[in-house]
């Protein structure tokens, strides 16, 4: 027998694939470039709570960029994590997560999501794609490391198992 909601959900995964594909060249992947200053924003976290990352650098910045679907997501957000508990005085760390899920409460996705990796990271929510937009993100996970002047210093979109050794190696630089 023919499952209609099952189609209908297949048709929508496929048009967003299409949209992101033809977004993607859209932009001519004009990725943020290494040394430029970074696009500053502002966002809810999944408590409600309006974040301002660029407010007050006092630290260094990393940004990880994630979507709910994403294996390797959650591989490189636990990995992050890690660090992050080892090094937490030397930099700070904003996710920067999404869905594409149709139908879903975003924040109660991401929620979820963070939850499964068991992680105590609280993300911020981007809805509209609007910081992804910002800094041209078409690979997932995207890592982005913030100098204290609001630079960008390091972009990681290609995770893979050395790149947090990569990471560590720059984070202790900082120290």
């Amino acid at each position: 027998m023919f499952n209609f909601n099952i189609f209908k959900r297949i048709i929508y995964m496929y048009s967003v694939f299409v949209a992101i594909s033809i977004l993607s060249f859209s932009m001519s992947y004009s990725q943020v470039k290494k040394g430029q200053a970074a696009p500053i924003f502002n966002l809810r976290n999944t408590n409600g709570e309006l974040v301002k990352p660029f407010q007050d650098i006092k630290k260094p910045i990393i940004l990880s960029f994630f979507f709910t679907e994403c294996v390797n997501c959650k591989k490189e957000i636990k990995e992050l994590y890690e660090l992050y508990s080892k090094y937490n005085s030397v930099f700070d760390v904003y996710l920067v997560g999404t869905s594409f899920k149709k139908d879903v409460n975003i924040v109660s996705d991401i929620k979820d999501f963070i939850n499964e990796i068991g992680v105590d990271f609280v993300p911020l929510v981007d809805r509209y794609l609007e910081v992804i937009n910002k800094y041209k993100i078409i690979k997932y996970p995207t890592i982005i490391i913030i100098d204290k002047n609001g630079n960008i210093s390091y972009i990681f979109d290609n995770f893979n198992d050395s790149t947090f050794n990569e990471i560590e190696k720059i984070v202790k630089k900082y120290r």
